[in-house]
């Protein structure tokens, strides 16, 4: 969108906004086509936090609760920093994770890791207004999560982190025409359209086929992205 002429400080707004309903809609169907668990067990609510909820839900709690602070902060720094800088750590960065995703074949589960891939997610979204989906996948797949899995904590937890984003970036604004509805409305549709689709795909797809996948599309996304700044 960048590239068709828009201005980045307003483009960002907007994709924001509707990644905030795209995140929603997909980790709903990951859920119900079971590539990801967010069940809520019936015990007291201290219980819960111990024993009743999955390993996903607790991920993307986790991580949208780092978000609120860390993406506050990443737009905080965004807007003081040229946007080729930006791009070019965001390219850099997803081309080097693609490339350790394809090279080690199994990583063993760690809460540590989690913790510090979420911040570091979450602190990117705010930074540049994209790479949160690639950071954040092949991060829990670093931190010993299954690739489904991963996918789909991924797309619940873009809900809040990216309405963070967006009412952070309005507010530092104070501009209600930064959202740019010619350009909002259509990938709001679209988000409606790929989400149930993205996540029967994943459905079906198996978890070495997936890492696969997920590697070669860092690589591909991350070099793309360094080749349009500088070239």
């Amino acid at each position: 969108i960048v590239i068709m002429g828009y201005p980045a400080k307003i483009v960002i707004p907007s994709i924001l906004l509707s990644e905030t309903l795209s995140g929603s809609i997909a980790g709903i169907f990951h859920h119900k086509l079971q590539n990801v668990s967010f069940k809520i067990k019936k015990h007291s609510w201290l219980e819960n936090l111990k024993k009743g909820l999955t390993q996903d839900l607790k991920i993307v709690l986790l991580v949208s609760g780092l978000g609120i602070i860390t993406t506050i902060l990443g737009v905080i720094v965004a807007v003081n920093i040229p946007r080729y800088i930006l791009k070019t750590y965001l390219g850099i960065l997803v081309l080097i994770m693609g490339i350790v995703i394809i090279i080690k074949k199994k990583y063993n589960f760690s809460w540590k890791k989690i913790f510090f891939i979420g911040t570091f997610a979450t602190f990117n979204k705010g930074l540049t207004g994209g790479g949160f989906g690639p950071v954040l996948t092949s991060g829990q797949i670093f931190g010993g999560q299954k690739e489904k899995n991963a996918i789909g904590c991924t797309t619940l937890t873009e809900g809040p982190v990216c309405l963070t984003g967006f009412l952070t970036y309005m507010l530092i604004n104070g501009k209600t025409h930064s959202i740019l509805f010619e350009i909002l409305i259509p990938m709001i549709i679209g988000a409606v359209i790929a989400g149930p689709i993205g996540a029967l795909i994943t459905k079906r797809l198996n978890h070495e086929t997936l890492k696969f996948l997920i590697s070669i599309f860092m690589m591909i996304l991350g070099t793309v992205t360094i080749f349009k700044i500088w070239f």
